[in-house]
């Protein structure tokens, strides 16, 4: 975003990293709603329909303040803990009394408390069905997770979700740039075109640093292109 990929050098190569995505939102959510997919729009609609004659009070949900992050975490742990990612055993899955689950309550508690810290909830009655673990600088909002309740994925809560939240943000204004934070996934791009490259750059003090560097590198790539012998 503030610097496009250097011209490619001996002394500071760059490789690229992955393809990550982000939203502007500017002007009304009507008028980017309906630049979404007639697909993506019909489906949610019918969504809310099917729940609304079902009788399910929906509701977003955000929490900001510090004192409620432990207990959002919490929340977010236990939905995603029921999930696939607890499920085949990945390490990754949110938790309250494992490190990922600590971390990001500690992590939110001081983000919160220097009003840099966002949690939205959405809820089906009294039942949480999806939520998004957030951090605020300024007037961008970066999603660092997403989780919802499997258990009713064929209503699209983390969809929802996200359509609710949207439309409380372009309401409100004070949100004016969404990253979606880490590697850009097929669904997110039912809510933006936009991409853009992360690279990494290397920069070598001195030439032989950068020769030893290399001498290494292809000795790896030696090793591995070597076939074991039986």
């Amino acid at each position: 975003m503030l610097s496009s990929t250097p011209t490619q050098s001996h002394q500071a190569p760059t490789d690229d990293y992955i393809d990550t995505g982000w939203l502007e939102l500017v002007g009304s959510f009507e008028s980017y709603w309906h630049e979404r997919s007639k697909n993506l729009r019909h489906n949610l609609r019918k969504q809310r329909h099917k729940l609304a004659d079902q009788g399910v009070n929906i509701s977003l949900r955000e929490v900001t303040a510090p004192e409620d992050m432990a207990a959002a975490v919490a929340r977010y742990g236990a939905l995603e803990s029921a999930g696939w990612k607890a499920g085949i055993g990945i390490g990754t899955a949110v938790h309250p009394d494992n490190e990922q689950g600590r971390f990001y309550r500690q992590l939110l508690e001081k983000s919160a408390r220097a009003g840099e810290a966002l949690v939205c909830e959405y809820w089906f009655d009294d039942r949480m069905v999806a939520s998004n673990l957030c951090q605020l600088r300024g007037d961008t909002l970066v999603v660092l997770k997403t989780t919802y309740d499997e258990g009713c994925k064929h209503v699209s809560p983390a969809f929802l979700l996200r359509e609710a939240e949207l439309q409380s943000f372009f309401e409100t204004g004070r949100i004016r740039r969404l990253e979606f934070y880490g590697r850009l996934r097929p669904w997110h791009t039912h809510w933006t075109e936009h991409r853009r490259t992360l690279y990494h750059t290397t920069t070598y003090r001195t030439s032989w640093v950068r020769q030893l560097a290399r001498l290494r590198q292809a000795s790896r790539h030696d090793q591995t292109a070597t076939p074991l012998t039986p």
